[in-house]
């Protein structure tokens, strides 16, 4: 069963959860912990892309929904953060961002 997604009411609230999440993957490929559990960090990720859904102009560079993999890189893994644009709008022939997980 999937958990619902975190719900964000405002543009602060929205850079909060941006914060969180990245703060949350970074510890995780670092360490292998994170202050959140999976499924916290599923439903704030959703609720990141959702909050992005109904506010385009207001997607944060470094949003997870913007996260295209994650690479090994010295024991640390590295997320990579591609634009749309430069994919050549491929999140948007496959209906939405494209998701990492």
């Amino acid at each position: 069963m999937t958990t619902p997604a975190a719900v964000i009411v405002d543009a602060a609230a929205y850079a909060q959860a941006v914060e969180d999440a990245v703060k949350a993957s970074a510890a995780y490929y670092a360490s292998g912990t994170s202050p959140l559990d999976d499924d916290a960090y599923d439903r704030l990720v959703r609720g990141i892309a959702a909050w992005e859904a109904e506010h385009p102009e207001q997607v944060l560079p470094d949003s997870p929904s913007l996260a295209v993999g994650v690479e090994e890189h010295l024991g640390v893994g590295r997320e990579r953060r591609i634009p749309n644009e430069v994919l050549g709008g491929l999140a948007d022939e496959v209906g939405g961002r494209l998701d990492a997980r």
